[in-house]
Formats: structure tokens, sequence, C-alpha cells
């Protein structure tokens, strides 16, 4: 009966979300947690002009972001050969969905990145232990080579239009992302990132933390957007949405 009842919340939550019954069957790529955050995001007045999409996957975010912000473009960078494909494949049907085979990060180069039998959860990083015992279906099966850029770097080729939404979900590499940033950070409005209060990959950079790193780059915590759960309940991370404040820097 539990489970029935909450496909049947799902199934409920999808039809009232914008073209959700339709995504949900045509598009492999649809994920109900992306479409409802940029639902909220656009509900709450958030209107970007152009977004980063980092830690793509198969374009999960991508997809709920064109349809919710239709013609806005969505540069989305994803390093993981398999996921690419898929969000290639996507992208040959939104127009708006530019794939880019990157990860992004502190400095560029070319690193070893640890791939996980669940893509989702591939990383720079290795698994922490938290992860291991809230996920233990989640396993790293092989590491590759990838090719590191960084957001400053990245803005200089692939421009954004104000005012711009940089999203990042790249497991626990965030503090990276966003020092390879640097100054050109001021050129997006809003922030939207994934993290936690206890690690879930080592050395991640937790969520008080990166509060004091963007505030010193003119960025103040908003709100949480999405609270991740595991299947039995357990609270693992969750959406943290960041906006700039600096008076120099302010995008309308």
């Amino acid at each position: 009966m539990r489970l029935f009842l909450s496909k049947l919340s799902n199934f409920l939550t999808i039809c009232q979300l914008p073209k959700g019954l339709r995504l949900k069957f045509t598009e492999s790529s649809f994920g109900l947690a992306d479409l409802q955050v940029c639902a909220s995001l656009s509900q709450a007045g958030l209107q970007p002009r152009s977004i980063y999409d980092v830690g793509a996957n198969v374009g999960q975010f991508a997809l709920a972001a064109t349809t919710v912000w239709p013609g806005v473009p969505v540069f989305s960078f994803e390093p993981v050969p398999s996921a690419f494909e898929k969000l290639t494949k996507l992208s040959s049907k939104h127009a708006s969905i530019r794939p880019i085979r990157l990860a992004l990060g502190r400095n560029p180069g070319t690193v070893e990145m640890n791939i996980t039998n669940y893509t989702t959860s591939s990383s720079l990083l290795k698994l922490h232990q938290n992860h291991r015992n809230l996920y233990p279906h989640v396993a790293e099966d092989t590491t590759i080579q990838v090719d590191v850029s960084t957001v400053a770097a990245q803005l200089v080729h692939l421009p954004v239009r104000p005012p711009a939404l940089l999203k990042l979900d790249v497991q626990g590499f965030e503090s990276e992302v966003l020092h390879g940033a640097g100054g050109s950070i001021n050129q997006f409005q809003w922030i939207l990132l994934e993290t936690s209060t206890s690690p879930m990959y080592e050395n991640e950079v937790l969520f008080q933390e990166i509060c004091v790193q963007l505030l010193e780059k003119g960025f103040s915590f908003t709100c949480p957007v999405q609270i991740h759960l595991t299947e039995s309940g357990a609270f693992s991370q969750f959406d943290a949405l960041f906006t700039n404040v600096a008076p120099d820097s302010r995008h309308t």
C-alpha cells in the first residue's frame, strides 16, 4: 500500500508540473526533482536569461530548465562519456541545451575521476563512508581521465546573458568549481548547488564553509530548495540557493 501511495503521489505531482506528464513518457532524461526545483524557482521570481549547468549528467536539470524557461541557453558541462552521450542525444531535440564535454574545477588540466555504477554519484572525489552507509548500492567501479577547465575560462568562450544562473551538482567538488570562477563569479545573479552538512565525499567542503566562501564573493544564502532523502528516509544532501547581493554586480 505504501508503494502504491508513493507512486500515486508522484504521478499527481508530475501532472501538476509544466509538461510533466508528457516529459515523463517521452524523455528518458526526465527527473521529477529537477522539474520541481526549476518550477519552484520560477514561481519565486527567478527568470534567468542564461544558465551554466555544471555536472549535467544525462541532462535532467537541463531538460527541466529548458521546459520552465524556454529559449534560455543552457550550457551543460559533463565529463563522463556514457552520460555525455545521452546528454548529446537530448540536445539534438532541444536546441537550447548546449553540451560541453568537460569537468570544471579550480585549475585547468587532466585529472582522474571516480566512476560509480550510478553515474549521478561519479565524482572527482572518492566516496566517503557516510555515502557508503546511506547508499550501499552505490560503488566505485573504475577511474578515467577527464579534461578539466574553469568557470572563468569558459565564460570567455561562452559568455552569459544576465541575469544568469550557475547550477552546480558535482558531487562534493562544488567549492573547487567556485574557486575556479574567481572574480567572474559575479557574472551570475544566482547560484544553485548541491551541498551537505556532513561529508558524502572525501575532502568535501561542507555547507557552512561554502556559505563563508560565497559571502566573501558577495553572495548570500537565500534558502534550501530541495532536500534529498535516501529510500529509508534518512537525510543526505540538499540544494541551496545563493543570491548575488553585491551592489556593484547585481543584474536586473
